[in-house]
C-alpha cells in the first residue's frame, strides 16, 4: 500500500464529512460531534469508543504524512479508513446511529396560575400501623384512687438522627 492511496481515501472521507456537516473541516469536526455527544454514544453504540480512537489515530497519521513526511501508514489502517468510509455512506457510522435514537417524550410546562396537587405522605397509613401505648397517671374528680389509664397514641416519625442511631446500634 502506498501513501497516497491512504491520503486519497483519508480526502474522500472528509470531503464527505465537509458535505454532510456543512463544515469546512471534515474528520475533526466528526470528532468534535463524538465529543460533544458522548454521553448518547457511550450508551447507545457500541462501537462508539473504538471508532473515536481510530478516527483520531487516522487524522493524527495524515498530520504526519502531510506535514512530518513520515510514512507509518499500515495496510489496516487503510482498511479501516476504508471501512469508516462505506458506514459513512450507508448511514452506519456513529454519530448516523446517535440521530436514530427514539428522542424522549417532552413534558407540558406548566402554566403559571395551575395550582400542583400536595404530594400525599400516606399519614393514616402510618398511623394505623405503628402505634404505642402510654401509661400515664390519671386521677378521679376526688383525688382518691390513682391508676394507670393506658391510652393509645399514633407513634411519631422517628428523627433522622434516631433513625441513624437505630440502623446502627440496633
Amino acid at each position: 500500500m502506498r501513501e497516497s492511496d491512504f491520503l486519497s481515501l483519508y480526502i474522500k472521507v472528509d470531503k464527505f464529512i465537509k458535505d454532510a456537516y456543512s463544515s469546512n473541516e471534515g474528520v475533526s469536526e466528526y470528532i468534535r460531534q463524538m465529543e460533544i455527544n458522548c454521553g448518547k454514544g457511550y450508551t447507545y453504540v457500541q462501537s462508539w469508543q473504538t471508532d473515536y480512537n481510530e478516527l483520531k489515530r487516522v487524522r493524527r497519521l495524515r498530520n504526519q504524512l502531510v506535514h512530518d513526511d513520515i510514512f507509518e501508514v499500515e495496510e489496516a489502517d487503510y482498511n479501516w479508513l476504508e471501512y469508516f468510509y462505506n458506514r459513512l455512506f450507508a448511514a452506519d457510522d456513529p454519530m448516523a446511529k446517535i440521530r436514530k435514537v427514539p428522542k424522549p417524550a417532552q413534558r407540558k410546562p406548566v402554566q403559571q396560575n395551575t395550582q400542583l396537587p400536595k404530594p400525599n405522605f400516606n399519614q393514616q397509613v402510618y398511623q394505623q400501623t405503628e402505634t404505642r401505648y402510654d401509661y400515664k397517671w390519671h386521677t378521679d374528680s376526688n383525688f382518691e384512687q390513682v391508676r394507670f389509664k393506658e391510652e393509645k397514641q399514633p407513634q411519631k416519625r422517628p428523627s433522622l438522627c434516631e433513625r441513624i442511631i437505630r440502623f446502627f446500634f440496633g
